[in-house]
């Protein structure tokens, strides 16, 4: 949590953070849940990538 609380926390409320990109599960990590939670408490524009274009960018650096 420090790092979150103290490294993160004052970063997205610096506002210098204005959109934030969630890949598919990002519901099963703490911190990604935290993170959105507080771009979301800022307005902040939240993209969620979808499974396609995450398995394009895996095979991509596979190759």
């Amino acid at each position: 949590m420090p790092i979150l609380e103290e490294f993160y926390h004052p970063l997205i409320q610096s506002g210098r953070i204005r959109k934030g990109w969630f890949i598919p599960g990002w519901e099963s990590s703490f911190g990604a849940r935290w993170e959105r939670t507080h771009l979301e408490e800022i307005g902040a524009e939240i993209v969620e990538l979808d499974e396609e274009w995450v398995e394009d960018i895996l095979n991509k650096s596979q190759a």
